[in-house]
């Protein structure tokens, strides 16, 4: 029952909320959530085509602003029942490997953290089939379809129609780009398909895997929007010189470096900040000398 899912929480420190340690190689602790987070939600909610383009469907900029603050009390309590969910079948699976649990993820024990399980991303499909009723289960597959029907591949189908094709084959019928954009998204969820098939013998989660990538290149994005904020007279040469030099700093970290994805936008838009300003200054006195 609850009380013993609860005692098992507390038993094993999971309604421990805040990890007050700096340390930029741990994901999820309190300051990369609070400094990381705030530069990685700017990124999302400001930038990215995908959540923009809801804010485009209001009528009102009031609307629009009424829609991004609700959007942060929901998803709060969402990750709040997702959390819960977590808690819930790690002690639904305790009384299988009690013993065991004890280890999970201590030094030197052998017993790896996602004990009984090679990685956490098998706990709930391993649920789903094998102890969830036969209705329950096939509603839950078919929610998974419905998510994959990701609106994302709207939003990169868009972007690529009018940003990438549309300057080369202009004054066409609206009915042409529509149809473009459609082959484009069944190209696009391929690609996609192909990706996550690439990517199944990783040692990290699939969340830690989407969150880095994506990171990889919404810190250079927002880096252009500071610029364009907040520096008057950088023009398209600087930003695009710091949104590489961002890029290829992000790729290093990503690959030789330990530091955790949740930093990542936080670094890659300052370095393309920085790296603007600065190669804006050069480009300044060559104009300037010209």
């Amino acid at each position: 029952g609850m009380p013993h899912v609860l005692e098992i929480g507390r038993q094993f420190d999971k309604f421990d909320l805040f990890d007050f340690t700096f340390d930029m190689t741990k994901t999820f602790t309190f300051w990369s959530g609070l400094i990381g987070g705030c530069f990685l939600t700017m990124s999302t909610h400001g930038t990215d085509q995908y959540l923009v383009q809801r804010y485009l469907c209001t009528d009102k900029p009031s609307r629009a602003s009424l829609s991004l603050l609700s959007s942060g009390a929901v998803v709060l309590g969402q990750f709040i029942v997702f959390l819960f969910i977590g808690v819930l079948l790690f002690a639904f699976y305790t009384p299988f490997n009690a013993a065991e649990y004890a280890n999970a993820g201590v030094a030197g024990s052998g017993v790896p953290a996602t004990f009984p399980f090679s990685g956490g991303d098998q706990v709930f499909p391993d649920f789903i089939t094998k102890y969830m009723p036969s209705g329950l289960s096939g509603l839950v597959v078919a929610a998974i379809f419905a998510a994959a029907l990701s609106s994302s591949l709207n939003s990169i189908a868009a972007t690529f129609v009018n940003d990438l094709y549309k300057p080369f084959r202009q004054n066409l019928a609206d009915k042409h780009y529509l149809k473009v954009s459609h082959w484009l998204t069944l190209f696009f969820g391929i690609v996609q398909i192909v990706v996550a098939l690439a990517v199944m013998k990783q040692n990290r989660s699939a969340l830690d895997q989407a969150l880095s990538i994506a990171s990889l290149i919404n810190g250079p994005i927002l880096g252009v929007f500071l610029t364009g904020a907040f520096l008057k007279r950088v023009s398209q040469t600087p930003a695009l010189v710091g949104m590489a030099a961002s890029i290829t700093l992000m790729l290093f970290i990503r690959f030789y470096t330990p530091i955790a994805w949740t930093w990542y936008v936080l670094i890659g838009s300052l370095t393309t900040f920085i790296v603007a300003w600065l190669a804006s200054l050069i480009f300044q006195k060559e104009v300037i000398n010209n």
